[in-house]
């Protein structure tokens, strides 16, 4: 949810801001023909031709980078920051850089994003809403925003939404006509005045559909708002065109989608969850009390730490691993088990964060990169980027026995309603133990007394009957989202069993900590902000702080070893890592400028760099395409010397041969090293041309006598004497 000002404006605004040229350029990549006699003006032509390329609906054809990008501006909600190296000397772009700037560069010419001056060092990439509705969702969005339910629904309700918005009846292309519908949806202060603007029997239906989890079928629909009349389809009740249910979704507060469920989006049910919040905080207040009114201060607790320490740590392990992992399927567990062993976390933990780093593109080669996000951003905020993509679904569901979203089939991976149950789990240690320790028991007791609950749990078990996946109970999911989730995320302290307490160990306490409740309050987490620490100098450990930006410490993945990663994450820089990465093909000058980039580099270091720098011997690369083998030296010198070979071959040749020079064929050897008096042969397949694979060439000299030089091998004419008649 954005403010009025922060909205992506519309296709046809941004168009008319454009030059001429840029215009002109687009009509002909477009190959679009401008009509003056038409209606609509040249604008609007072109941005009708925009709207309806393909390419938005597929980013696949653009390749790889094009289409992570694109992706990515829908996700922020149609801006991103992009650095430019032409803009300023001083930026200096790896081949991650380039790439993404190759990327954005594409769009822009494609008319697929806009450019606006962003900084000094930079631009802006913009896309427009008719746009953002029409990009497919990435891995990690929230599967019941108001985006993704758009991508889902009919033409038909999209068509009916965008009516009731334009005030008029909606024409082609339904995506432009959408564009006021996506403004007003996605301002905090319009939703608000909508949703207060309804009648009784309309917010009705709403609070209902929201009390049961905010989904319901048609059925039940029909059933909330009195319908007398039903008509069965092959898919069940046909939903009615009238009555209250239907004025919310022309409303676009509720979504119909095939074959017969209606969504409540997650913008619009985290409104009307907070117009009810003291409702619910006073039916908490006995619970509450009796639960502050003990002192349950375990006698040793465990601590959680930052997530974003073992995300970075993961990542550049797995870097330095070379491990490739499809985006398409799930972690390897081989894979999960090294990280275990090398980080010293257990492998739920390691799990969850590697499934979240790869959502947010943590493990991508654009990470390296400074042109966009992750690569861009402070490593203090990749805490609150892990929170959000856990809370919004999609990745981790604590409601399957494998949580990893990604290990289950295509038609398997449909999240259940598990981030209503987040969120009311939240909404409960804020109110519960944000000051004091508590019992688990009593969270338990309080989301089960939810009036909410009932209804997620109906949905959960809905959801595993489509996808056919068995889901645990509500208190099993409940406990592993609180105990396991939210500890591994750094938001709870647990009470620690270890000291033989078997008490703490079936009732454990819990605690929520600072940076839990700057998750929950929505706010980046700042007190890890500092700068990078030099904390020994034999080796050099560098600790890494919350201001360095990530690509800087994903970059240094060859020439560095992972140290502790309990409180912050340290970086070992010594010889033996410095020579791998040399060895590996790293130049010294650029681990000499990364390694500035994060601290300053000590004497014995820079010792061992300018030791690597010194040239010992040159050597020199000749291309040719073939060896000619020959143990004689004077063969050796007669081809190198005779007129018709000796441009055939490369001077000086190593011994036991000459190398041959480059475009020479098979042919032009044989025939040239004839007349040389050289017989040349082939150990392999002689009518293929010639090639470095093809053979072994093996030169022999002729026996030739004295009748025939070597200078001129052919033989004589024979001349026939006529006879006389």
């Amino acid at each position: 949810m954005t403010d009025a000002t922060s909205l992506p404006l519309g296709l046809v605004a941004i168009v008319a801001r454009l030059d001429e040229t840029e215009v002109a350029r687009l009509v002909a990549r477009l190959k679009l023909r401008i009509d003056p006699e038409k209606r609509l003006s040249p604008v609007e032509q072109l941005a009708r031709a925009l709207v309806a390329q393909p390419e938005l609906r597929e980013p696949q054809r653009l390749g790889a980078p094009c289409a992570t990008l694109l992706q990515a501006l829908a996700r922020s909600g149609g801006t991103l920051a992009v650095a430019n190296a032409n803009a300023n000397a001083a930026i200096e772009l790896n081949a991650c850089d380039a790439e993404t700037t190759d990327a954005a560069l594409e769009l822009v010419s494609r008319g697929l994003a806009f450019r606006q001056a962003h900084g000094h060092s930079g631009y802006e990439l913009v896309i427009p809403a008719s746009y953002i509705i029409q990009v497919p969702l990435a891995h990690g969005e929230d599967p019941r925003s108001l985006r993704a339910l758009l991508l889902q629904t009919s033409p038909e309700a999209k068509a009916a939404i965008a009516s009731f918005y334009l005030g008029r009846a909606a024409t082609q292309p339904i995506a432009l006509s959408l564009e006021p519908a996506w403004q007003s949806l996605q301002n905090t202060s319009d939703l608000s005045r909508l949703i207060e603007n309804l009648n009784s029997d309309e917010r009705h239906v709403l609070d209902a559909v929201v009390e049961l989890g905010g989904e319901v079928d048609t059925q039940e629909l029909l059933d909330l708002e009195r319908e007398p009349m039903r008509v069965r389809t092959t898919f069940g009740f046909a939903p009615s065109r009238r009555g209250a249910a239907y004025a919310l979704e022309r409303r676009g507060l509720l979504i119909a989608l095939h074959p017969n469920r209606h969504v409540v989006a997650t913008e619009v049910a985290h409104l009307i969850d907070s117009d009810r919040s003291r409702i619910r905080e006073r039916a908490r207040a006995h619970i509450q009390l009796d639960a502050r009114s003990i002192d349950h201060t375990p006698t040793r607790a465990r601590f959680s730490s930052n997530p974003a320490v073992c995300a970075l740590a993961a990542a550049l392990v797995v870097r330095q691993l070379r491990g490739r992992v499809r985006d398409d399927v799930g972690t390897p567990t081989s894979l999960i088990a090294k990280l275990a062993n090398r980080l010293g976390r257990s492998a739920g933990e390691i799990a969850m964060v590697a499934a979240l780093s790869r959502a947010i593109g943590l493990w991508s080669d654009r990470a390296s990169s400074a042109a966009s996000p992750p690569g861009s951003s402070a490593t203090h905020t990749l805490a609150h980027s892990l929170f959000q993509t856990w809370l919004a679904g999609g990745v981790w569901d604590e409601a399957r026995a494998e949580p990893e979203t990604l290990r289950h089939a295509r038609d398997q991976r449909e999240s259940p309603p598990t981030q209503a149950l987040r969120r009311l789990i939240l909404e409960t240690l804020a109110h519960v133990a944000d000051e004091a320790w508590v019992p688990y028991l009593v969270i338990e007791r309080l989301v089960q007394a939810d009036a909410r609950t009932p209804g997620i749990e109906r949905l959960i078990a809905r959801a595993a009957q489509r996808s056919n996946v068995a889901m645990l109970p509500i208190g099993a999911t409940t406990r592993r989202i609180v105990l396991e989730s939210l500890f591994y995320l750094g938001a709870i302290d647990t009470s620690d069993p270890a000291n033989g307490d078997t008490s703490e160990a079936l009732v454990p306490c819990i605690r929520l900590t600072p940076r839990g409740r700057q998750f929950i309050a929505d706010a980046e987490c700042t007190e890890v902000a500092s700068a990078n620490e030099v904390r020994a100098l034999d080796p050099l450990t560098i600790r890494i702080g919350g201001s360095t930006p990530t690509h800087h410490v994903l970059a240094a993945s060859d020439w560095v070893e992972v140290g502790e990663t309990t409180e912050a994450l340290e970086l070992i820089v010594s010889e033996a890592t410095l020579q791998r990465a040399f060895d590996s093909g790293v130049g010294v000058a650029t681990a000499r400028q990364h390694l500035r980039r994060l601290a300053p580099i000590p004497e014995p270091v820079e010792h061992f760099l300018e030791r690597a720098e010194t040239i010992v011997a040159q050597a020199r690369v000749t291309p040719c395409t073939g060896f000619l083998w020959t143990e004689s030296d004077d063969l050796r010198e007669r081809l190198l010397s005779h007129p018709a070979t000796a441009r055939l071959f490369v001077h000086p040749s190593p011994i036991g041969g000459l190398l041959i020079g480059t475009s020479i064929d098979l042919d032009q050897i044989r025939q040239r090293c004839r007349r040389a008096g050289v017989d040349v042969r082939v150990d392999g397949d002689s009518s293929s041309p010639f090639v470095a694979t093809s053979g072994a060439l093996t030169a022999s000299e002729l026996a030739l006598s004295p009748a025939h030089p070597a200078s001129n091998p052919r033989k004589p004419r024979r001349v026939r004497r006529q006879s006389r008649t």
